[in-house]
């Protein structure tokens, strides 16, 4: 499965952590600023602790 999330703001940082680390989705990243980003996100809980780890393509 192919995803496309459009800005790169709270929700959709979130959305894409959690989407992109399922197995078998392509998620791709619009952004303004395609160099600040980098080719995974963490997705942190209010204790710091890691939740999920996604593959970005941009």
């Amino acid at each position: 499965m192919n995803i496309c999330i459009l800005g790169g703001g709270n929700i959709g940082t979130l959305i894409l952590g959690d989407i992109g680390a399922k197995t078998g989705v392509s998620v791709r990243l619009l952004t303004s600023r395609p160099d600040e980003w980098g080719h995974t996100i963490e997705v942190c809980g209010r204790d710091g602790t890691v939740k999920s780890i996604g593959k970005i393509d941009l």
